[in-house]
Parts: C-alpha cells; structure tokens; sequence
C-alpha cells in the first residue's frame, strides 16, 4: 500500500513507455510526506474496447491512488496535485487528443489486509 493504477486506451498505451510511466509515477508517490517507498505498487492495464462521450478527446489515460484513510485533506491533496502534474507530463509525451484523468482513493484500514 499505496497502489497506483494507471488505465490507457490502446492507441495511447502504443505511444508511451508504460514500464517508464509506472517508475516515474512511483518515485513521484515514494516522494511525498506519509509515503513508506517500499509500500509503493504500480500496474498498468491497456484497453482495447472502451467509449467515450460526444465532446470528449477519443483517448483516455486514468489514474487512480489507492491510499489508506487517515490522511489529512492537504496531503491527500498534495498526493493528488503532484501526481496528476506528473501523470500528465508522462501522457503528454503521447502528442495524441486525451482525456488525463487521476483520483486520489482511500481505502479503509480496517478492511484492507496484507
């Protein structure tokens, strides 16, 4: 814990590095105050079949932060403002129309286990 998973529409995940994305995102993360590095998880999924509304960009790339609760409201939005900072200058290098996207998750202490 944490665990950063990063979703990409298939034409985005062909025009970026993901192994690099998830490294550069996790030392991001593994920056910030309350983070333990070592906890740090990154996954990557790539989808082929998706929509998208009328008016959005035809690509997608999300993000979402899964923390455990407990966090003050600054850090949580600390956590949200640098990684989206990140995520997008990672997305960015695409040179593609894309919806970048990021949230910031808490998940209950109580029932996550390990």
């Amino acid at each position: 814990m944490p665990h950063i998973h990063v979703r990409l529409s298939k034409e985005i995940a062909a025009k970026v590095d993901g192994e690099d994305v998830l490294r550069s995102l996790v030392e991001t993360l593994s920056q910030l105050e309350t983070i333990r590095p070592e906890s740090v998880k990154a996954y990557l999924s790539v989808h082929d079949a998706y929509a998208v509304g009328q008016g959005h960009p035809p690509e997608f790339a999300h993000c979402t932060v899964a923390i455990l609760d407990g966090r003050p409201p600054e850090i949580r939005q600390q956590i949200a403002d640098r990684m989206y900072e990140s995520f997008r200058s990672l997305i960015a290098q695409a040179q593609t129309d894309v919806g970048i996207t990021l949230e910031v998750r808490e998940m209950a202490k109580e029932q996550y286990r390990k």
